[in-house]
């Protein structure tokens, strides 16, 4: 089950919500619990034995975080609380890379013992990866540490602690929120009106962004893949490859408005997932803005406990590196996201030593820089196979010896995507939220507004339209 589907909106949230609204403060918990149990049950109904692995994980780090809290002395860290949180930390990431590596990585291996005299086989295990577990495992590793710095304590609530770590808005696909910001909010359920009606409207423009704008634009990059990616001219190409951009950042940046819209409907303030990165002069500035509850988990837990930026510059070189090679393979087991991450790591280096504090400078100038650099990094992340992205390249710059195509299906696939392609490209800008932000202020015409954005968004997913959220496969 996905935000932006029928059942969705029409059967799990009324429900919910009704039941939510309706009982004591006290056991709201306890509803949002049960809710997001079930959220996960219908979302993994076609692998039911994941369900059940959720649940275990949810208890065993449970179990762990007391474990680590009750050997922690006030005045020094406990050899036996580090024991635990090693323990935590190696099973959440073991699980990890079990479920999401174990294929690729046996398949290497096969490709090995093939060429050697052995001549043994290991079999693959041909698992669907569980949904969000790339998520749940971060938001679980960042409590675990959370406890053993002795930043929180570990709740001795089995409720409370599940409705915060099976919460459906953070559920699948993040924003990752950790224990510390919502603690206080899981104790007193604080609800208005008005806290009410502004998630309702959060939600609905995060709905838009992704039926409006993502599922209408995909279309192009599908379309160009079909065709193949070394048989298109250097206008489509150009062409499909923004349209990815854009599909990408309305997709999860609506994902994450529907979240936190869901959020404030109960009563929560989930952290901020993105604050208008296209608008970046610089990759490091883009990463600051782009996926930041993923920004701050490596900076809070591999960044700075290895050193930070207050050390020599190669063993900084080393620090960032460490952080995005893990950002690389956290988002995919594939090789592309390897050379995706190295290539950021390579880019934000050269921003950092060499030209950054020009374009910091020159700000039109960094605005142009990124407008190029974001489509060519987008290029790694889409495309899976080495071929077939060398081919894509080709086509991209073909004065590197790419085929000469002529530029017919540019008109015949492009056009047709043109439209939301530019209604994506303005609505980046930074008017656009300024302009909303004086229409809510007239009465009645800005809900007016977002019923026609639910209406159209329910329109597009009715007539089946809409595509799976990307970041929920991850």
């Amino acid at each position: 089950m996905v935000f932006s589907s029928l059942e969705f909106i029409f059967i799990f949230l009324p429900i919910f919500f009704l039941i939510y609204y309706l009982v004591p403060k006290k056991m709201r918990n306890g509803v949002l619990f049960g809710g997001s149990l079930l959220f996960y049950y219908l979302g993994s109904s076609k692998a039911p034995a994941y369900f059940l692995l959720f649940v275990i994980s949810l208890a065993f780090n449970y179990a762990i975080a007391i474990c680590i809290d009750n050997r922690n002395n006030r005045k020094h860290y406990s050899r036996s609380a580090r024991g635990w949180l090693i323990l935590g930390v190696a099973l959440n990431l073991a699980m990890l890379a079990l479920f999401k590596y174990s294929a690729d990585i046996f398949y290497g291996l096969n490709a090995l013992l093939g060429q050697s005299f052995l001549g043994l086989e290991l079999p693959l295990s041909g698992w669907v990866l569980p949904l969000g577990i790339s998520f749940y495992v971060f938001r679980a590793i960042a409590y675990l540490v959370d406890v053993y710095r002795k930043q929180l304590h570990a709740d001795k609530s089995f409720i409370r602690f599940g409705a915060f770590f099976a919460a459906f808005p953070h559920l699948t696909a993040g924003p990752i929120v950790r224990y510390r910001d919502m603690a206080r909010q899981l104790r007193r359920h604080e609800l208005s009106l008005d806290c009410v009606l502004d998630g309702v409207r959060t939600f609905i423009i995060g709905l838009g962004m992704k039926a409006l704008i993502s599922d209408n634009i995909y279309g192009i990059w599908s379309q160009v893949c079909t065709l193949g990616l070394d048989g298109i001219s250097t206008p489509l190409a150009w062409l499909s490859i923004i349209g990815y951009s854009i599909y990408i950042f309305f997709d999860f940046a609506g994902y994450s408005l529907m979240a936190i819209g869901l959020g404030k409907m109960m009563g929560f303030s989930l952290p901020q997932n993105f604050n208008a990165p296209y608008l970046s002069i610089t990759m490091t500035e883009f990463w600051r803005r782009w996926h930041i509850t993923l920004g701050s988990f490596y900076r809070d837990y591999v960044y700075i406990p290895l050193g930070g930026s207050r050390v020599s510059k190669p063993r900084l070189v080393l620090n960032t590196l460490a952080v995005w090679v893990l950002t690389g393979i956290w988002h995919g087991s594939t090789l592309n996201f390897l050379l995706w991450g190295l290539f950021l790591f390579a880019v934000i280096i050269a921003e950092k030593f060499l030209y950054g504090w020009f374009m910091e400078k020159h700000r039109p100038l960094g605005h142009i820089y990124m407008l190029l650099l974001i489509p060519i990094s987008w290029s790694f992340f889409a495309i899976s196979d080495a071929k077939e992205l060398v081919a894509f390249w080709g086509q991209l710059f073909p004065f590197f010896g790419g085929a000469s195509i002529p530029a017919t299906d540019f008109v015949d696939v492009g056009l047709g995507f043109l439209p939301y392609i530019l209604a994506g490209i303005v609505l980046c800008l930074p008017f656009v939220p300024r302009i909303y932000e004086k229409i809510k202020k007239i009465p009645l015409l800005g809900d007016v507004l977002l019923c026609l954005i639910l209406a159209a968004s329910i329109y597009f997913i009715s007539k089946g339209l809409g595509n799976p959220f990307l970041y929920g496969g991850f």
